[in-house]
């Protein structure tokens, strides 16, 4: 049986089943492997973006490089809230659309 914690396209939910940290880490051990060029995150809320990427910057390991975000012209304030903007200018961290 697969792992909660994992869909079926291997991507990796965080919460109760992983911490920010720990997913840094792993993904830092699997791009170091060869087996990942970067990794990126979907989906997550501008604090756990703001926290992978504080982790990483502080233990010297790969932060992520792009994040897509639930946009639309009805939804557009998790890619233009000024706190999403702030952390995606400063730590030039691409948007995926």
């Amino acid at each position: 049986m697969a792992d909660p914690g994992e869909t079926l396209q291997g991507r990796i939910r965080v919460g109760a089943f992983l911490v920010v940290a720990e997913l840094v880490q792993q993904m830092d051990v699997l791009i170091k492997t060869g087996k990942l060029r970067q990794w990126g995150v979907l989906n997550w809320p501008i604090d756990q973006i703001e926290e992978a990427w504080q982790v990483a910057t502080i233990t010297g390991l790969t932060p992520p490089c792009a994040a897509q975000l639930s946009y639309s012209l009805l939804n557009r304030f998790p890619v233009e809230g000024e706190q999403a903007r702030s952390i995606f200018r400063a730590n030039r961290l691409s948007v995926v659309a």
